[in-house]
């Protein structure tokens, strides 16, 4: 299998991955900066890996003089911005595509417009496969097959620095646009079967998470969780499932939401900037919380299913948990797409792949990521 990776920054967590493949035949690792490229394959190519990861320079900008038929995937690390052209290009060339994605209007926009080419051209593109959107839509699409009737659908997660330090109590664990998108974005949910729009930090709820006491500012594992936009278009595929109310929430340390409801969306990119320099690192590692939560009726009774992960930065590769946990499942994604056992089209995953697929994934990602399925509660 080959693959092209564009994007050095949670692309190499994706060839990392790859690049431990008995089935990857051919890796590259693409960068506007080379350095950034040559740096991330060389902690990639180490004794574990079964290829040879190759850096080169990509320049966005210039997608007419790159030639992407030589591979069977091309997976897009970069700016969700970015990720209409690319898939445009690469669904010309016929190859296969995936993304991170995570801006709903760049999403709709692809399957809007670029599902009948490739559909024609015989190509499977799937853009939302990070962690949100992503995998923990996928953890939630297998819980609804285990009920009789599905009806709520919530969605915690956040990636927080392991040492918070004010007055944000957080650090830039992902490209700032997507800081933006979540903190200023309407955030489409289901409200009684129908699809509302609600405000970015509205219904916020404060909670403590055991697992977290070691982390949190006040050693007992506080947290905020508040609507944000980071579940894409899945409001789509639960409500064509029947799920009365569904939302996704982003966690943070206690004072991030009434910081930033203070700074205009135009101030925010001038504002922040310099408040987010703090990098995630050996010194300033990150963490990674998430929690799925589907509640419904199975054989006329009331029940509850729970799936968690943590996560944390890897001291042996400088991954960190972001990373890991964004592109391990875009990586395995771009696995089954070089396998050819994706639905053809545009599609976000929880519609590419069946819910036997779906299962096999989260049992692959396991030996990766530390995900855990609780018992349901009556």
């Amino acid at each position: 299998m080959r693959y092209l990776i564009l994007g050095a920054g949670v692309g190499k967590a994706i060839a990392y991955f790859l690049s431990r493949q008995k089935s990857t035949d051919w890796l590259v690792l693409a960068d506007m900066d080379i350095d950034k490229a040559k740096k991330a394959c060389a902690m990639i190519n180490g004794p574990e890996s079964c290829i040879f990861c190759i850096p080169i320079r990509f320049d966005a900008e210039k997608l007419s003089s790159f030639c992407f038929s030589k591979y069977d995937v091309v997976i897009s690390a970069l700016p969700a911005k970015c990720n209409y052209a690319l898939a445009n290009k690469v669904i010309d060339a016929g190859v296969n595509f995936c993304d991170l994605g995570g801006v709903i209007s760049v999403t709709e926009k692809m399957i809007a417009e670029l599902n009948d080419k490739a559909e024609k051209n015989c190509v499977s593109v799937i853009p939302d496969c990070g962690i949100m959107p992503g995998l923990g839509i996928m953890l939630a699409r297998i819980f609804v097959e285990e009920f009789d009737k599905a009806e709520d659908i919530c969605i915690y997660v956040g990636g927080i620095p392991q040492k918070p330090k004010p007055p944000l109590f957080y650090q830039k664990v992902f490209n700032i646009d997507g800081v933006e998108s979540i903190c200023y974005d309407p955030a489409p949910v289901l409200r009684n079967g129908q699809v509302v729009l609600d405000k970015p930090f509205s219904r916020l709820e404060n909670f403590k998470i055991r697992e977290l006491a070691g982390f949190s500012p006040d050693s007992r594992g506080s947290v905020e969780a508040f609507i944000t936009a980071g579940a894409s278009i899945a409001h789509d595929t639960f409500r064509g499932l029947g799920v009365n109310n569904f939302c996704e929430k982003t966690i943070r340390w206690p004072g991030f939401a009434k910081f930033i409801s203070g700074i205009l969306r135009q101030e925010f990119t001038e504002k922040m900037t310099h408040m987010l320099n703090i990098p995630v690192d050996h010194d300033n590692p990150d963490l990674l919380w998430m929690e799925v939560v589907v509640s419904g009726t199975k054989n006329h009774m009331r029940t509850t299913r729970f799936s968690t992960l943590l996560d944390l930065y890897d001291e042996s590769t400088g991954l960190t948990a972001m990373e890991r946990c964004t592109g391990f499942p875009t990586a395995l994604i771009a696995k089954y797409l070089a396998k050819h056992e994706a639905r053809i089209g545009v599609r976000t995953p929880e519609k590419a792949f069946s819910v036997d697929q779906l299962k096999q994934m989260r049992e692959e990602l396991k030996e990766y990521l530390n995900i855990k399925i609780k018992s349901p509660v009556n």
